[in-house]
């Protein structure tokens, strides 16, 4: 078996050469929002402990090609999120984005898949192909994602009770995944993505917040 950086490091190298030209494509767990460009490895990766050892408890240790991110901690729902208010949305957008980091590092999508909407498809499908890529031994290496809301352009669609709009701007690191099941590596790169203005589409039902999606409506930089 091969480890990941070894694998990572055969990519790098002949990128940098010109020898080969990879087909791009977005990765299973891209939500068509990032170029990717997949790797064929041909053996699947050695996924030992991020850092070289394993981690003594609480100490947490991002992920590397050595192995995947070690003692995440969980989010907790901040007080106050679930009001229908600008602030409170503000809150449960900041939270939901930890809860996606947190899915992305560990595989665990049960909490994050129950945060946002059903409607959002494309997200309920990146919480569940993480779950099967660690569960077949893979791992995601980066890809942590900030979030700033403008919580005074919060809005209500017109028509449509419940339902609201308000504007933001993500910034996703790149990431890399190591899919045990394909057997490839695959680069994300959000960079484009993180120059969009986005307009984040939230259901309040009464008790909670769900975010139903998200659209770009404005590039800067």
């Amino acid at each position: 078996c091969g480890g990941a950086g070894n694998a990572e490091g055969q990519a790098g190298s002949s990128s940098e050469a010109g020898s080969s030209t990879p087909q791009t494509s977005s990765s299973p767990g891209a939500s068509g929002d990032a170029s990717a460009t997949p790797t064929p490895v041909g053996e699947t990766f050695s996924k030992g402990f991020s850092g070289g050892s394993q981690a003594p408890e609480g100490e947490y240790r991002p992920a590397d090609d050595k192995g995947p991110a070690q003692n995440v901690p969980k989010p907790q729902e901040p007080e106050g999120m679930n009001f229908e208010t600008p602030e409170s949305l503000a809150k449960y957008l900041e939270y939901v984005t930890e809860l996606r980091n947190y899915t992305i590092q560990t595989g665990d999508g049960y909490v994050y898949a129950k945060s946002i909407s059903a409607a959002y498809t494309d997200e309920i499908k990146l919480a569940a192909y993480m779950s099967s890529l660690y569960k077949n031994g893979g791992w995601v290496m980066g890809g942590i994602r900030k979030i700033n809301v403008e919580i005074g352009t919060m809005e209500k669609v017109s028509g449509k009770e419940y339902q609201y709009t308000v504007l933001g701007r993500n910034v996703t690191g790149a990431r890399v995944v190591a899919d045990n099941k394909t057997r490839k590596l695959y680069t994300d790169d959000f960079s484009e993505d993180n120059k969009y203005t986005n307009e984040y589409q939230v259901v309040y039902n009464g008790k909670e917040w769900l975010l139903s999606g998200v659209v770009k409506v404005a590039k800067f930089g």
